[in-house]
């Protein structure tokens, strides 16, 4: 595979190309390229040995690969179960809700038996309402996410 001098040096290094440096018949693959396309770190292939910072004009490519995109292409985005999220919010809603208006019941049942104020009974009614309201703003917030996400 014969190829040019200058063909060779207008071409830039990549990572995985066989060089050799001066009249060495050592052959070495590119294992780093500085920032700037300068210098070049280079490894004797079968060995641990290694070469920093060698100038890319003392280099002498043997083989090239073939050049690889500067960055790899976007990830395809998912699409997001809506329906399913949709479920698990709803399912999640009612669980949290009937638990909560659960304890509460049985709080108040017990706050009854010790002649509690009327005001905490009804404080205590508040809080469910109050959660019960929260649970819909925070879904109608997702809701909106999600038909956003959709298109």
């Amino acid at each position: 595979m014969a190829r040019s001098k200058n063909s060779d040096a207008q071409q830039p290094p990549s990572i995985g190309d066989k060089v050799t440096i001066g009249n060495s018949d050592s052959v070495y693959t590119i294992i780093t390229i500085s920032p700037n396309g300068s210098t070049v770190g280079l490894q004797l292939e079968d060995t641990n040995l290694e070469r920093f910072r060698v100038p890319v004009s003392d280099l002498k490519f043997v083989d090239r690969r073939a050049a690889q995109p500067a960055r790899p292409p976007a990830p395809v985005r998912k699409r997001l179960p809506v329906e399913e999220i949709r479920e698990r919010l709803a399912t999640t809603q009612t669980s949290a809700l009937d638990h909560l208006a659960g304890e509460i019941a049985i709080l108040k049942k017990y706050l009854k038996t010790k002649d509690a104020p009327e005001q905490a009974l009804g404080q205590l009614d508040d809080l469910v309402e109050s959660e019960e309201k929260r649970w819909q703003l925070t879904i109608a917030a997702i809701e909106s996410l999600l038909v956003e996400d959709e298109e």
